[in-house]
């Protein structure tokens, strides 16, 4: 044991003070409170500096995503499309139901620092995307249509292919094609292959007017020697539970009439080029729904179901 003189001695007193000053120790080999407490200090001073400096990139990467709407016209004007409609029940709060620009100072105050604004913008402008391309594809649609009914008219320009009936007390524009599918069309409504379409009122001109160059341009289909030649006339009238087949046999009696008619025709008669015509579309159409069904595989062609792939 230390005798108590000694445990008092003023060196010794004094060494163990030199001790702490020098090493940050207390005399047992741990660090003194003092020490302790100027570490947790400066550790404080550390959190609270990484803190500011990461609020300070916060707010400069704001800034800059803001800046980057603000110094874009084509931006800022999608922008202020954005916010009306995506912050439409806030609008009020801005002194109108549309904002313009002079309220885009106010909205930077209002969300500085708020990520979620450039968030939503985001995705705002890739469902704008999303519908701007099926809006094209809708249009090449159309006028893949348009220019099918002109192509088809042009070879074979019979009023037999024309209907005009009233449905809900409006007239309807119904046209066959040469291969049976049918384009309808019913005020801004247009139905063709188990699509349906609304139009715009530019595209509904558009086929209002074919439609009227259509029945002013058409004409009685062709005769041969008294024979009834008009519009699905002419083929046997068999019927299965298959429609796809059913017509398939109705292209393949027109195919057979055709060229029984253009056999007993003259080289130089004027109606023979219209009919060649019609006979070369039906192959077509035949030859095409034979590949597509592999009707001429089967065996009953009434034991046939279709089926959509």
């Amino acid at each position: 044991m230390l005798n108590e003189g000694v445990f008092r001695s003023p060196k010794w007193l004094r060494n163990f003070v030199d001790f702490e000053i020098n090493t940050g120790k207390d005399i047992k080999g741990e660090k003194s409170e003092k020490s302790k407490e100027k570490e947790k200090k400066k550790l404080e001073r550390e959190r609270l500096n990484t803190e500011r400096e990461r609020e300070r990139a916060k707010q400069e990467n704001w800034k800059l995503k803001w800046d980057a709407i603000l110094n874009s016209y084509n931006e800022r004007e999608k922008f202020k499309d954005f916010f009306n409609e995506f912050y439409k029940s806030i609008l009020y709060n801005y002194g109108g139901r549309v904002i313009f620009s002079s309220d885009l100072d106010k909205i930077k105050e209002n969300f500085k620092g708020d990520f979620t604004l450039f968030d939503n913008y985001e995705k705002w402008k890739l469902k704008n995307i999303e519908n701007e391309r099926a809006q094209k594809r809708i249009l090449q649609e159309l006028d893949d249509l348009f220019n099918r009914i002109v192509k088809d008219f042009s070879n074979n320009p019979y009023d037999d292919k024309i209907k005009t009936p009233r449905e809900n007390g409006e007239i309807c524009f119904i046209y066959t094609f040469e291969q049976g599918d049918t384009f309808k069309m019913r005020d801004n409504v247009i139905t063709y292959g188990g699509s349906i379409y609304t139009v715009s009122l530019t595209q509904r001109n558009r086929f209002i007017g074919l439609a009227n160059e259509i029945s002013s341009k058409s004409r009685k289909r062709p005769t041969q020697q008294g024979s009834k030649t008009g519009y699905q006339q002419g083929a046997k009238k068999t019927h299965s539970d298959n429609p796809i087949y059913d017509r398939y046999t109705k292209l393949k009696d027109n195919i057979k009439l055709r060229q029984e008619q253009l056999n007993k025709m003259s080289k130089s008669d004027p109606e023979r080029s219209a009919l060649e015509n019609e006979l070369e579309n039906y192959k077509k159409a035949a030859e095409r729904m034979k590949n597509r069904h592999k009707f001429e595989n089967l065996v009953s062609f009434h034991s046939y179901h279709y089926r959509v792939n």
